[in-house]
């Protein structure tokens, strides 16, 4: 699974170099102000057709998973989380074993395998779902991954898979709003508080 997030980071990093390429501001913290927002045509197209071909390839990520997934008898059965959780290499730290038996043990254990199917299915069908529905995917999502960082130790692949996520499912148009200070900012204040 790691070398996995490994590649998607890859794939994505070479999807991200033409927006990157054409972006005119000094930094992708910068607001596009009006005099940057006459960003020339080809520009504008080469950002809408790089996000466009993001998601596509994301969607196409989930459909494989999904589709790989449903070809073998542990994920159809319900069974395969307790496999994976039983794994001495990629599973269960005896503590956390402790606290999970009881689910593992039991027919419960159908919930968290067949859940991960049904989260990647609404993420294949999230390539369709309206602007203002895809931050309720995004939130289910970045929940399964967080679970697999800390359940089972992947916090690389499940940082990698935010990321990627964001690019999936946050409308490219709506901006970060951060209420942090920029450095310019904080030197104005330092020199207001020594007057």
């Amino acid at each position: 699974m790691t070398g996995g997030g490994e590649q998607v980071a890859a794939v994505f990093s070479l999807l991200l170099l033409p927006l990157a390429l054409t972006d005119p501001r000094k930094s992708h913290w910068d607001k596009i102000t009006p005099k940057k927002e006459s960003i020339n045509l080809y520009s504008r197209v080469i950002g809408l057709v790089t996000f466009t071909v993001i998601r596509i390839q994301v969607a196409i990520l989930y459909f494989n998973s999904t589709t790989a997934k449903l070809q073998e008898d542990e994920w159809l059965d319900g069974t395969a989380v307790y496999y994976y959780l039983q794994e001495p290499m990629l599973g269960l730290n005896p503590w956390l074993m402790k606290i999970f038996e009881p689910i593992l043990a039991s027919w419960l254990i159908i919930f968290p395998t067949w859940g991960t199917l049904v989260v990647q299915t609404i993420l294949v069908i999230g390539l369709f779902a309206p602007k203002k529905n895809r931050k309720y995917i995004l939130f289910l999502a970045i929940f399964m991954h967080e679970i697999f960082g800390l359940i089972l130790g992947l916090i690389s692949f499940s940082t990698i898979m935010f990321s990627v996520l964001i690019l999936y499912l946050r409308p490219y148009d709506h901006e970060f709003n951060f209420s942090f200070k920029k450095p310019k900012e904080w030197k104005e204040a330092e020199l207001k508080e020594v007057v």
